[in-house]
């Protein structure tokens, strides 16, 4: 068996570099926000919880109080857009917002504007890859640019065939993928790696 999940622990610990210890942890009653919570739990010691109902849509009452806090949005990408939207509209102004990769999706650029996005962090362990195999699989229906799942199919199914070659940057050891998570900014025009 070879295990090509994302850590999201490692992504939370990358992100965590910038949080001012005033730290708030968005999330939903869901598998993927669950696992993501456990991660939290295990990277951020003295956070507080807030949990988002599937069916909520105002989150006034939970975002009072956050003025330069620290907020981790765990939360699926529709309802992350409106928090952020709510934020701004309630004169909210948390130090910094991250997501981790479940955030990193073109959607939540459509769905927010510039303004409410400016002190987002989002996490992302898709590396670059050959800009010629990256479009020729996305012209077969996959997208490499920002589905994990798609991306780590890609890289077992090389390491099936070919090993740890230099034509994927993630490598295999012990059975795990390996990935590197980096930082991104939302711009007005897309993603942006914080080097």
């Amino acid at each position: 068996l070879i295990f090509g999940s994302i850590s999201y622990e490692d992504q939370l610990k990358k992100l965590s570099y910038y949080s001012n210890g005033d730290n708030v942890l968005f999330y939903q009653n869901s598998y993927l926000s669950k696992n993501i919570k456990k991660a939290y739990n295990s990277v951020v010691s003295n956070g507080r919880e807030k949990e988002i109902n599937n069916n909520e849509r105002n989150f006034k009452a939970h975002i009072s109080g956050l003025n330069n806090s620290t907020l981790y949005l765990n939360i699926e990408v529709v309802k992350s857009a409106m928090l952020l939207s709510q934020l701004r509209a309630s004169n909210v102004n948390p130090n910094f917002i991250f997501g981790t990769q479940a955030n990193y999706d073109l959607n939540l650029l459509n769905l927010t504007q510039e303004d409410d996005r400016k002190k987002m962090l989002i996490a992302n362990s898709i590396p670059e890859i050959d800009k010629k195999l990256r479009e020729e699989i996305n012209s077969g229906g996959a997208d490499l640019n920002f589905s994990w799942v798609d991306y780590s199919t890609l890289v077992g199914i090389n390491y099936l065939v070919d090993g740890n070659s230099s034509l994927i940057p993630t490598k295999i050891d012990d059975n795990q993928a390996i990935y590197t998570p980096r930082l991104f900014k939302a711009t007005a025009y897309g993603f942006v790696e914080i080097k």
